[in-house]
């Protein structure tokens, strides 16, 4: 999908269903799920290819944490409910989450000698989603400090390369999470990356031969404070 496709679709979207009308966050991205979940495997062979996929891109620097024992265990867990039956339209699918966003047990730094050793003690709203529907946390994506820059470096885990020229960025401050979308380290190609919802993430695709559809401010949670409306 072009830019201009996905602002008219959303457009489009919007006109149809304002964010007055009383449809939530959550009514919106149930509407747009497919009938199914988009791979056949079972999600542990989903996550396993992932894992590996990301440890052969190791030289661009996109992942800065994994947790393969854990990860390898949530599948397993998701595997478990697909036979039972549960309704999990994103069941495998391989999720990298940005450097910035909490994910409960997993060490999530900001980029920052700060939080070096910062473990999340409970999931963000968006990750405890994703996870409800069956995705699959498989690893932290790089982002510049305290996502503050449009290019991803850190003083932690300094540059994250571009995969198909490494002098360069691929543009940020999502870096990480956003290589993982497309080329060489793709973790899968339709995984969702959380990031922030804001600056200039969602407007510098183009840099890393990528596209994404971003949602508008009123349709992503931004902190607990403010969950309520999107329940």
């Amino acid at each position: 999908m072009t830019r201009p496709q996905a602002t008219e679709v959303a457009r489009l979207a919007l006109q149809e269903r304002p964010h007055w009308s009383g449809e939530t966050g959550g009514e919106c991205a149930r509407r747009s799920l497919p009938p199914s979940r988009p791979d056949a495997r079972l999600p542990v062979e989903i996550v396993r290819e992932a894992l590996d996929r990301i440890a052969d891109a190791k030289v661009l620097n996109a992942v800065v944490t994994v947790d393969i024992e854990r990860t390898l265990a949530e599948a397993a867990v998701i595997d478990r409910r697909t036979e039972r039956g549960d309704d999990m339209p994103l069941a495998g699918v391989p999720v990298v989450v940005k450097d910035n966003i909490w994910v409960e047990g997993w060490r999530v730094t900001q980029g920052s000698r700060i939080f070096a050793d910062f473990v999340a003690p409970h999931d963000a709203i968006a990750i405890e989603r994703l996870k409800k529907a069956g995705a699959v946390v498989v690893a932290i994506g790089a982002t510049s400090e305290f996502a503050c820059k449009g290019v991803t470096t850190s003083p932690l885990f300094g540059p994250t390369r571009h995969p198909f020229n490494p002098d360069l960025t691929p543009g940020g401050s999502s870096g990480g999470p956003q290589r993982c979308r497309g080329g060489p380290c793709a973790a899968c190609d339709r995984n969702p990356t959380p990031g922030a919802p804001a600056g200039a993430r969602p407007r510098m695709s183009a840099l890393s031969a990528s596209s994404r559809h971003t949602a508008p401010f009123h349709m992503v949670p931004d902190s607990p404070s403010r969950s309520s409306a999107y329940r």
